[in-house]
């Protein structure tokens, strides 16, 4: 009776585990019971021993290592299941990056958008010039009480805006 439920909530777990369908199972000797892995067992199929390993795939049994195989075929087994796992790890690991990245970026487009922000800020501060045409005194007046660091971060920061823009980054 305990093994058909065993076998049945294992089916049940491999069915719902549809991107890691291969499972591991084997009896942990030091506690007594069975393990589930989506991972293979350091000795999976290796020469060293280890307790015997079932391997389930979308619920079905596709490997026991009670059956003994040449030494090939083991060798294929072994190497087939380990590259399984070292490529779902290094997807994991783009995936981690792009995020990183996605973050990274949304950072950077924040600070930019601060900065345009104390740039406007400080520009409707700053006094207006007279009705008519502008004239090169009257930007200097505006920018006067600026600092020149100040004023290059903002030049910088049109740039960067103007850039995003004529990219279609940015969203008018």
């Amino acid at each position: 009776m305990n093994k058909t439920i065993l076998l049945l909530a294992l089916g049940c777990l491999a069915v719902s585990f549809e991107a890691a369908a291969r499972m591991y199972q084997w009896l942990d000797s030091a506690s007594g019971n069975v393990r589930l892995s989506g991972d293979p067992p350091p000795w999976y199929r290796s020469d060293r021993a280890g307790p015997r390993t079932l391997v389930f795939e979308n619920g079905r049994i596709i490997d026991d290592t009670a059956i003994a195989l040449p030494r090939d075929d083991r060798e294929a087994l072994r190497e087939s299941a380990f590259e399984e796992v070292d490529f779902r790890l290094e997807q994991e690991a783009v995936k981690k990056l792009e995020r990183a990245a996605l973050r990274e970026e949304r950072r950077q487009q924040a600070a930019q958008a601060a900065e345009l922000e104390r740039f406007r800020s400080q520009v409707q501060e700053a006094p207006q010039p007279a009705a008519g045409r502008q004239t090169r005194e009257t930007v200097a007046d505006t920018t006067e009480g600026l600092d020149a660091e100040m004023v290059e971060r903002l030049k910088s920061v049109l740039s960067d805006w103007d850039t995003q823009q004529a990219s279609g980054l940015g969203k008018p």
